[in-house]
């Protein structure tokens, strides 16, 4: 993404209000980058050897701002080409928003569902209270402030038996201690939640594959971690997780895919679009890009190379009026 300098102030960039309001880094923080909601891009430090200011980084909302102190003589911010509104993508009946990272909410004839919830700040502001259903797919997507913020009081979590806390580097609760009811599922798992049908299917990265640590060992080994195929009112969603193009997953039935393709860690855009193929779903909609760099995906050539093979692809910002 291109970007531009300016100085810090309320900003009218394509017709679309922010408030900005800058973190300012000093050089001993190991801080590189801000991750805000909404997807916008890592901002960098302007001066990383600048030891007085160390760097200046924009934290970006619609509507809202952080109060953190700065300097507004000397801020510069860099600030994305073009927001990115998350919108509602509405297709037979389902009403689907990708909120960033892994987190998808669904919502038909008055019941909501919600996958991998949380991290990375893209629930910030948000405590909806609403999902009757929430999964989790693996340890990595396993946030419990994501889950008590968007979970009903009479929620049922449905959780990958393979999620760990004791392995999660940051301060999370045990599913057992959540006050929900919480259904733990294998990798090949058929779950019925009231009117909510919640299929499992592995996911994990191929051992001789690309996405291994400099060890050999997969980011995501076999048992690590499953994908979430899940019918709403009639209208079939499909998450894989977070994984390679797996055998077996050419021939799921889905109305609506929703596959990663950030790459580094997962399937890329290129492998996501040969399996939108296969899959030939009525619509489908990319996640899990663009909230860290390692996962920058070129989102508008993947919508394109669906296209061209036939398949309907949008964007998470082309919701609302974009599709229906």
């Amino acid at each position: 993404m291109n970007v531009r300098r300016c100085i810090i102030d309320d900003t009218t960039h394509t017709g679309y209000v922010l408030r900005l309001c800058p973190v300012v880094v000093t050089a001993r923080d190991y801080i590189d980058a801000v991750e805000t909601p909404w997807q916008w891009r890592r901002l960098r430090r302007r001066d990383p050897t600048d030891p007085t200011l160390g760097g200046v980084f924009s934290y970006a909302r619609a509507g809202r701002s952080a109060d953190v102190g700065w300097d507004p003589e000397r801020t510069v911010a860099l600030v994305p080409d073009r927001p990115v509104p998350r919108g509602v993508i509405r297709h037979d009946g389902l009403e689907l928003t990708w909120l960033g990272y892994a987190t998808i909410r669904l919502a038909a004839d008055g019941t909501v569902v919600y996958l991998d919830p949380g991290r990375y700040g893209v629930l910030d502001g948000r405590n909806p209270g609403d999902g009757d259903v929430v999964c989790v797919t693996h340890d990595h997507h396993y946030d419990t402030d994501g889950l008590r913020a968007v979970a009903a009081d009479d929620a049922t979590l449905v959780v990958f038996e393979g999620v760990d806390t004791h392995r999660i580097d940051r301060d999370v609760e045990r599913p057992a201690d959540l006050p929900f009811e919480v259904r733990r599922v294998g990798a090949e798992a058929d779950v019925l939640v009231d009117d909510v049908v919640v299929r499992t299917t592995p996911a994990y990265n191929d051992p001789e594959g690309p996405h291994v640590r400099p060890s050999g060992e997969p980011y995501h080994p076999e048992g690590l971690g499953c994908g979430f195929h899940v019918t709403l009112d009639g209208t079939t969603v499909y998450w894989p997780g977070d994984t390679d193009v797996l055998n077996g997953h050419d021939r799921l039935d889905a109305d609506v895919f929703c596959p990663p393709i950030g790459g580094a860690f997962t399937m890329d855009r290129h492998a996501a679009a040969d399996l939108a193929e296969a899959l030939d779903p009525g619509l489908v909609v990319p996640v899990h890009y663009d909230t860290f760099d390692a996962i920058e995906a070129d989102a508008g050539a993947f919508r394109a190379d669906c296209r061209s093979r036939g398949v309907e692809a949008v964007l998470d910002e082309e919701g609302d009026d974009g599709h229906q």
